[in-house]
């Protein structure tokens, strides 16, 4: 067949034209098909990348934001949980005229203003009257006080009200009130701490990851049938509590959010603007979430893509398809670049790690940093892990698959420590975080960052091998005192026998010289011998082995305390507390003092080294009251974070700061004129407490009196 057209029939060159505008027709089609579908799913990996970055900033702004609720309520109970505080509370709820009372209370609050984040302070009646204040000038009680009183009198907890705006100046506050103290006869106080939103909670609601034109996040709360904004907008000026809108507009992102609905949403702006928005009622409190963008600005650059893919598809169906993929080429290496810049700025590596159901595994994705890690690149890993799995310490390697095994079969979190040996670096530890996702295949894939802890471990073994000598010295100790003690009491026997007998002979020659009344002596020399010398001599002898005596024995104690085995079980310390104080009670009535015991919680701890140290802070404490003024010893307890807190309180002579570090060394006198002792009472309590699992400490002032605070776990079986 030629070549030239003009020898086909008409009737074949209409089949041909036919057929070339039929291939025309379906190659255009299948471009417009292929570009509506790109375009369709430009536009939906758009919108889930809105949606999944304003899920992202919502869920950290609600974790942020019901941090912050909850760090300003737990500052009020920290405020209130003070002993001294409350107890000037209750007293100045007792009697409000006490001027006293009101000024350790307004000092207390000035102390707390000064370290946190407060404008204001105040202590309130039931009816909202201010009766000692600090901080900002004091300004009237808002109303939202008369309803917040009642709520949290209902709760028995620390409240938070609503956002208010002052009525002098237009400031913003929100309230956080608490009772803080009632009085025998029923008057109530409560404690209120005024904060203002703009100088942590708006920054934090106005800060927005990235750049975004329209983005923002709005606080909201519903008032009667209206919608009250809680902070300022991006696009309305003072809308803070300002701006209302109709809870009925059915298509507004926020009175979806206080309708109860939680997710993401498109509608209609305060602005009458089209938007994507994630909503969320914030638990615990009438307010709402709401983070949004302009559909405008989720959808930017579509538009441009659409016609692009027009122009590019009337120009040559080649130049569409070399664009589209010069287009995928470019998104990708913008997206790798960009990745690979934020993970050179991770310490460590960020990874990808696959398990496939067969058992292989790989690291799709590893950042650079994975040549410090593994002295590998990821290149190398990209299709097969078995390089990194080589670099493991041959001990872990095990236990790092089981956990690996483990992991992969519960979707628990991957938290491991583990070694590897590696060519250059040579023995290092390695932490791995990782979060796991199941595969549609049913392998595994972890998102997870492996960081250098060796020298944190290194600094560990250091610590541990540290304490392991200083419990060795302590053992070594220990024996020697022991064994000195003993060897020290068979000498001291001796001398104690052979002064008693020392003393009996002299008092023989002493009866045997005044049978001789007019013997004899020169310059009363012998005289001086049996009257004054000798005795003086042996007196010494003697007390000096008494007081040896002793401290032998005070050594012993605190020997065999060190040396004893602890067995740990609940206690109840009432009936122990019960038994100490009868045992003191004669010499309590001697001294003219008197023993006060509240109610014990009980604990867990060795009961025998509880009854001494007891005995030995309760003797302490009747050795050394304040001369004349009645002695007063009080025990009490309470239970706080797990633990039984215990106080043994006087109003004795108390000692000086500077002293209370030195009273628990071995030997350590304060007053050594005051009482008798040897100084050991302090040490044993110390070392006894410690090795019952407590702590004690102390806090004094000269002529007040001194407070011993120790605390044991609690006993498991109290709630």
């Amino acid at each position: 067949m030629g070549g030239d057209l003009r020898h086909i029939p008409v009737s074949g060159l209409a089949v041909i034209k036919r057929r070339l505008t039929a291939v025309f027709i379906v190659a255009a089609a299948a471009l417009a098909a292929g570009g509506l579908w790109y375009h369709a799913h430009f536009r939906e990996s758009k919108r889930a990348a809105a949606e999944k970055l304003l899920l992202s900033i919502e869920q950290i702004k609600s974790a942020e934001l019901a941090l912050w609720r909850q760090e300003r309520v737990s500052d009020l109970s920290l405020l209130l949980d003070n002993g001294v505080f409350s107890a000037y509370l209750r007293r100045f709820a007792a009697s409000p005229s006490d001027l006293e009372a009101a000024g350790v209370i307004r000092s207390r609050l000035r102390a707390f203003l000064k370290h946190k984040n407060y404008k204001y302070a105040a202590l309130a009646d039931a009816e909202c009257k201010v009766l000692v204040s600090a901080g900002e000038k004091p300004e009237p009680m808002c109303p939202q006080l008369e309803s917040l009183v009642p709520r949290t009198l209902a709760s028995g907890r620390p409240e938070m009200g609503e956002f208010y705006r002052s009525r002098e100046g237009g400031s913003f506050h929100i309230d956080v009130l608490a009772q803080a103290a009632q009085a025998g006869r029923g008057r109530r106080l409560f404690l209120l701490l005024r904060l203002d939103p703009s100088e942590y909670l708006y920054p934090l609601l106005q800060t927005w990851p990235g750049g975004s034109e329209t983005g923002e996040t709005l606080l909201v709360a519903r008032e009667g049938d209206e919608i009250v904004f809680l902070n300022d907008l991006r696009h309305v000026k003072d809308a803070a509590l300002n701006l209302r809108v109709p809870v009925t507009a059915a298509r507004l992102p926020a009175a979806m959010a206080l309708n109860g609905f939680s997710g993401l949403v498109r509608g209609t702006d305060y602005r009458g603007v089209d938007v994507l928005a994630a909503v969320n009622p914030l638990p615990g409190s009438s307010w709402a979430m709401v983070t949004k963008m302009d559909w405008d600005e989720v959808m930017a650059g579509t538009t441009r893509v659409a016609i692009l893919l027009a122009l590019l598809g009337l120009a040559l169906l080649a130049a569409l398809g070399a664009g589209t993929f010069a287009m995928f080429r470019g998104q990708e290496e913008k997206a790798g670049e960009m990745l690979a810049r934020l993970t050179e700025q991770v310490p460590g590596v960020v990874y990808q790690y696959r398990l496939y159901p067969d058992g292989r595994s790989c690291f799709p994705y590893a950042s650079p940093g994975i040549a410090q890690i593994y002295e590998v690149t990821p290149e190398q890993v990209r299709e097969d892990a078995t390089p990194v799995f080589s670099r493991l310490h041959p001990d872990d390697l095990k236990s790092t698959s089981e956990a690996i095994f483990a992991s992969a079969r519960d979707l628990s979190i991957f938290h491991w420590e583990f070694r590897v040996v590696l060519p250059e670096q040579g023995l290092r530890w390695r932490l791995c975080d990782a979060r796991p996702e199941r595969l549609p295949d049913g392998g595994t894939l972890w998102y997870g960052i492996i960081t250098d802890v060796t020298e944190r471990k290194r600094a560990e073994e250091t610590m541990r091998k540290l304490n392991r000598d200083l419990a060795e010295k302590n053992r070594e100790l220990e024996n020697f005192l022991y064994v000195t003690s003993h060897d020290l009491r068979s000498p001291l026997v001796n001398i104690q026998g052979f002064s008693q007998n020392l003393v009996e002979h002299f008092a023989a020659l002493k009866a045997y010289a005044e049978k001789f009344p007019g013997a004899p002596d020169e310059g009363g020399s012998v005289k001086a011998l049996l009257e004054e010398k000798v005795p003086a001599a042996l007196d010494f002898i003697t007390g000096s082995a008494a007081k040896m005596d002793r401290l032998i024995t005070a050594l012993l104690r605190l020997s065999r305390a060190g040396r004893a085995a602890v067995t740990p079980r609940k206690v109840d310390m009432n009936a122990l507390m019960l038994q100490v104080t009868s045992y003191f009670s004669f010499r309590a009535q001697q001294a003219g003092a008197e023993l006060v015991c509240g109610d014990l919680p009980p604990c867990t701890a060795d009961r025998e080294a509880l009854n001494q140290v007891f005995s030995n802070l309760v003797e302490n404490a009747l050795k050394y009251g304040q001369p004349g003024r009645p002695l007063r010893v009080e025990i009490s307890g309470r239970r706080a974070d797990g633990r039984s807190v215990y106080e043994v309180r006087d109003n004795g002579r108390g000692m000086e700061a500077a002293e209370a570090g030195k009273i628990w060394q071995l030997f350590y006198r304060v007053d050594p004129a005051a009482a008798d002792g040897e100084g050991v009472g302090l040490a044993l309590v110390k070392a006894l407490a410690e090795k019952s699992g407590g702590s004690v400490e102390v806090s004094s002032e000269p002529g007040k009196g001194s407070v011993f605070r120790l605390d044991f776990p609690a006993a498991k079986d109290e709630p």
